[in-house]
């Protein structure tokens, strides 16, 4: 799984967009490009293969076949959520967003040489999502501190803040006490009428 919260952000970000109520930042040069997501299971097969076949000193790469652009996932996971409706997001110029996706910038990944060497076949998407997003819904109860984690990086970056405490007790579950603790209230605030600042473009996803 994602151990930099990436997904788990954008997976709490879409399920709860309406009542966070801000848009996915997504920069003007990063709008069509194009990147992969790679599935754990599908590096366990892989390796699985490797050592059967006693291959030695080769490079793989191991991805899903299907190709993304932010907006293109954004998308599914909000219509997953039923949120589609309220998504938006705005494109801008601005020179730091609170993009998340992609996390490098070199483009996809060829899985020629895997498939004709491995027989490697990846995941489907369909798969991927549902059991990415099963795994994610039981860790706000199984990993806490992971949860907390990732509440606090949406609360100091993108949650206004009088919905804090409303996000936290959905995610978190009104059955359980929680302290998060929000760094820097007044730079928030700062940030925000900052980015406000930037010309921003509002676009549907």
């Amino acid at each position: 799984r994602d151990t930099t919260y990436r997904w788990w952000q954008y997976q709490v970000w879409s399920e709860h967009f309406p009542l966070i109520g801000a848009p996915y930042p997504i920069p003007n040069d990063l709008h069509d490009a194009r990147f992969s997501l790679t599935y754990g299971p599908d590096v366990a097969q892989a390796v699985l293969s490797v050592l059967k076949t006693g291959v030695q000193n080769k490079v793989y790469n191991i991805a899903l076949e299907k190709i993304f652009t932010l907006p293109h996932f954004l998308l599914e996971l909000c219509i997953h959520f039923k949120t589609d409706e309220a998504c938006y997001a705005d494109y801008t110029d601005a020179a730091e967003t609170y993009n998340l996706y992609p996390s490098n910038h070199r483009g996809v990944l060829s899985l020629e040489r895997a498939q004709e060497e491995l027989d490697f076949v990846s995941s489907s998407w369909e798969e991927v999502l549902r059991s990415t997003i099963e795994f994610y819904e039981a860790a706000r109860s199984e990993f806490p501190e992971d949860r907390n984690e990732v509440l606090k990086r949406l609360n100091e970056n993108i949650v206004p803040y009088l919905r804090v405490g409303d996000l936290n007790s959905v995610v978190v579950g009104e059955s359980n006490t929680v302290t998060i603790d929000v760094e820097a209230e007044d730079e928030h605030t700062e940030d925000v009428e900052e980015d406000n600042e930037e010309e921003t473009v509002r676009t549907e996803l």
